[in-house]
């Protein structure tokens, strides 16, 4: 159990969807149990890279290769731009040497003579750099790799998990799943850090299996849990979808998108806006100068790399579990749950927020 999940005191004092946990050096705002709506537009809801697998039975959420390929281009753009930025510095050393010789010798001399010059602290320093963000890349995957998804069955309003070490699945009712947001104050000295952390609890035996990740922002946590919560509560216009996979294909797909967009675009001499290379010449040169630098499709192979790496085959347990069940057996919400996210509706209709919602009385 996390020092987070500890602090909160999930066993000794139950939580309740829209209670604000006080603990120290944070708290934490509970969605769960009895899951609420945290007042997020499902609209908002799109392509979400935590999602695997989608239908109208289950939904597996777990870890993807979504993220790879921007590490990837982050760590060979970081070293392409060194191995740059020391060319030049070792072709200004040249054109230095060239003058102050008076020409002795030519540039090209010079210009080899600085580079051998300077080579061992180049070779080192990129060999650091790729063995330490080689290392955390490939870590990473193979983590992913190796956990289980959960699996939230629609139908049963059930979510299926495989406790750390165990090979057998766990089914528990969706409505006592504990889910919460927690945010932790911490000093630097000099600064007053917030970071977010998004946590679920989920019972196994007489107490909790819990996970907890870090998010960017309280909305990020939202987004997460809203993810979970549409897909068993609410009508499917309103479920998130399984992201398109980040390969070479895709990548090519882009990249023909944007040659399509520029072609019929305002094609502007000079425009950089995030995200829009199309808009202009100087916003395409910068795709491509960009993604040469990032080594191209490279990234995107070592995605499709980490996607191939998942092992979990699904119990037979679990296959019988993740069938289809007729209408009239699927499992309906508890009229406790009916009644809550009736007035927390009315709630947020009033300019309220999960927050400041005081759970009624049964």
């Amino acid at each position: 159990m996390s020092q987070t999940s500890a602090s909160l005191d999930l066993n000794a004092t139950p939580p309740y969807a829209g209670e604000l946990r006080p603990f120290p050096l944070g708290e934490a705002l509970f969605f769960s149990p009895k899951p609420l709506p945290s007042a997020m537009d499902s609209s908002a809801l799109g392509p979400s890279g935590e999602v695997l697998e989608i239908n109208d039975v289950y939904m597996d959420i777990g870890g993807t290769s979504h993220g790879t390929a921007f590490q990837v281009q982050l760590l060979a753009g970081f070293i392409s731009f060194f191995l740059f930025v020391q060319m030049a510095t070792s072709l200004l050393i040249a054109r230095r040497d060239y003058i102050i010789n008076d020409g002795q010798a030519s540039l090209w001399h010079y210009f080899v003579e600085s580079v051998i010059e300077g080579l061992p602290f180049t070779i080192i320093a990129a060999s650091v750099a790729l063995c330490l963000g080689g290392y955390a890349i490939i870590s990473t995957s193979l983590k992913a790799a190796r956990q289980r998804p959960l699996r939230f069955n629609r139908q049963r309003r059930e979510v299926c998990y495989y406790p750390e070490g165990s090979k057998q699945p766990q089914f528990i009712p969706w409505e006592e799943v504990v889910s919460w947001v927690a945010m932790h104050k911490g000093a630097t000295g000099t600064n007053v850090m917030t970071n977010v952390t998004f946590g679920m609890a989920l019972p196994h035996g007489d107490n909790y299996w819990v996970l907890t990740r870090p998010v960017a922002t309280v909305a990020s946590a939202q987004l997460s849990w809203e993810t979970m919560r549409c897909y068993m509560d609410e009508a499917p216009e309103y479920w998130a979808s399984a992201a398109q996979p980040e390969d070479r294909r895709s990548f090519d797909e882009h990249r023909k998108l944007l040659h399509e967009h520029f072609k019929i675009g305002p094609k502007n001499l000079f425009w950089m806006e995030w995200g829009l290379h199309s808009t202009s010449y100087a916003g395409m040169v910068w795709f491509y100068l960009a993604n040469v630098f990032c080594l191209w499709k490279f990234p995107y192979w070592v995605s499709e790399w980490s996607q191939n790496l998942a092992t979990f085959k699904p119990t037979a347990a679990l296959e019988a579990w993740s069938q289809a069940l007729p209408e009239s057996e699927w499992a309906q919400p508890s009229a406790e749950l009916v009644r809550l996210k009736a007035e927390i509706t009315a709630h947020y209709q009033a300019g309220g927020s999960l927050g400041d919602f005081v759970k009624p009385a049964a």
